[in-house]
């Protein structure tokens, strides 16, 4: 019989493929484990990374909430290069918000034609307005063009005023120190022309959009203008922090699509199809809750919210008050 000197016994090959298989096992198992081990680091650190950014989501909403008033009310502050109230045909006036905070505004009393006969009707057709300025800015630079726009185009008084932290009011911005504001301009300029609220046009432009709707509700008005303005700040708001809950968290609200479903009177608005800061559809929003049968929205494309209005605004304004009001003061 002619044995393989190489060839193993039977038990030499099975102790050796037990062995093997021993092997094996120990690499799968010790495999398996580098692989558990990972996924553990892994899941470890992703819940780290998500633990970080949920703090530092936290901490950027607390800053949005401590920093609210600062980042909404960027007042314009008072140069005395741009106050010349007296040079332009304003009267500077002072009065007091119901708090005590002093307040500047500037009166623009109407300019006729001239000295011709009908001076004495356009004295009784004369119209009062209530400027409600918007954000970043201060009577002084809305009062030369704007202002004296209004005045002539409608046949009116018109009287401007700085919130509180704005030009030279006094105090520091938010909605219920702006509503305050709004109030004592109010009745400054009924008694000043001898008026009623109703009787007075509310001007809102931007920001003072919604201070515009919060004295047409309370007070009433005889009519609404409102230029670039938002539905509520919260709205506003969420076009540019969207990742943040802004409507449950902010305090200023100015909630003006909800204030104008109250508000039924006569409303002229406008918005530029351009307008970043805040988008046209927010405008659309606030015109379609007003109940108003005398409305117009006007549309013009390619403006932004920084861009002059054009000529072609004034024309329809004025056609359109003399639509609605045309005999100004007589109306009643």
């Amino acid at each position: 019989m002619n044995d393989d000197p190489n060839k193993q016994p039977p038990d030499s090959q099975l102790s050796t493929a037990v062995e093997k298989k021993l092997a094996d096992a120990e690499a799968s198992v010790e495999l398996r484990s580098l692989v558990q081990l990972l996924l553990s680091s892994c899941f470890r650190f992703l819940r780290r990374l998500l633990v970080v950014a949920f703090v530092v989501y936290l901490l950027m909403l607390a800053s949005l909430a401590l920093f609210e008033n600062r980042l909404i009310y960027q007042g314009a502050g008072y140069s005395a290069n741009d106050w010349k109230p007296e040079q332009q045909g304003f009267t500077e006036v002072e009065f007091e918000a119901a708090d005590g905070t002093k307040l500047v505004g500037w009166y623009l009393p109407f300019q006729g034609e001239g000295d011709g006969p009908d001076d004495a009707a356009d004295s009784m057709r004369t119209r009062t307005i209530l400027h409600c300025h918007g954000n970043a800015e201060n009577i002084a630079q809305v009062g030369p063009f704007t202002s004296k726009q209004f005045s002539r185009v409608l046949q009116a008084n018109v009287f401007s005023f700085d919130y509180r932290g704005y030009g030279k009011s006094e105090g520091s911005p938010n909605e219920a120190g702006l509503q305050q504001d709004a109030d004592a301009a109010l009745a400054w300029v009924c008694k000043q022309d001898n008026v009623k609220p109703t009787e007075v046009i509310i001007v809102g432009h931007s920001l003072g959009g919604g201070v515009a709707c919060y004295l047409a509700e309370k007070h009433g008005c005889k009519a609404l203008i409102l230029q670039r303005t938002f539905s509520s700040l919260p709205d506003a708001a969420w076009r540019k922090y969207w990742m943040f809950p802004v409507h449950w968290v902010m305090q200023n609200q100015m909630n003006s699509a909800e204030a104008i479903k109250r508000c039924d009177v006569p409303l002229f608005q406008s918005h530029g199809d351009a307008d970043t800061l805040v988008p046209i559809d927010l405008g659309k929003k606030l015109f379609d809750n007003s109940p108003s049968a005398n409305k117009e929205f006007f549309e013009e494309p390619g403006m932004t919210h920084w861009h002059p209005l054009p000529e072609r605004y004034w024309t329809a304004l004025e056609a359109f008050f003399e639509r609605v009001d045309p005999a100004g003061k007589q109306l009643n």
